[in-house]
């Protein structure tokens, strides 16, 4: 292990080294390659699995998980909606239930607090 140690941290030290030396256009051109080439990669996966059948089951997970997206995304919709309605409902209880302070500190009994 201890042989391992020095060779990569040569190799770590040359890379850094190299990165540092070589010019900034050429450092942006390597990254704008990698970036079109993973573009393309992902865009010839998701054709492959588009020719698949529908019962393939990287194909059946993502048309789920697809779905599952959506249902939540239409549950947080209604969610927020019902939200909005109960807010709205609740403003003229609130103003109208506001009570002095010395009336809030008296017990009211027969009613429920919560």
């Amino acid at each position: 292990m201890k042989k391992l140690v020095f060779p990569i941290a040569i190799l770590l030290g040359g890379t850094m080294a190299l990165r540092l030396l070589m010019p900034r256009e050429r450092r942006e051109s390597i990254s704008q390659m990698r970036g079109t080439m993973r573009e393309r990669m992902m865009e010839r996966m998701g054709r492959m699995v588009e020719e698949m059948p529908d019962d393939f089951p990287p194909k059946f997970f993502m048309s789920t998980m697809r779905r599952l997206q959506e249902q939540n995304d239409e549950l947080l919709a209604l969610m927020r909606e019902q939200n909005a309605i109960l807010r709205e409902q609740l403003r003229p209880r609130e103003s109208s239930m506001s009570v002095s302070p010395s009336a809030a500190a008296q017990p009211q009994h027969g009613h429920a607090t919560w």
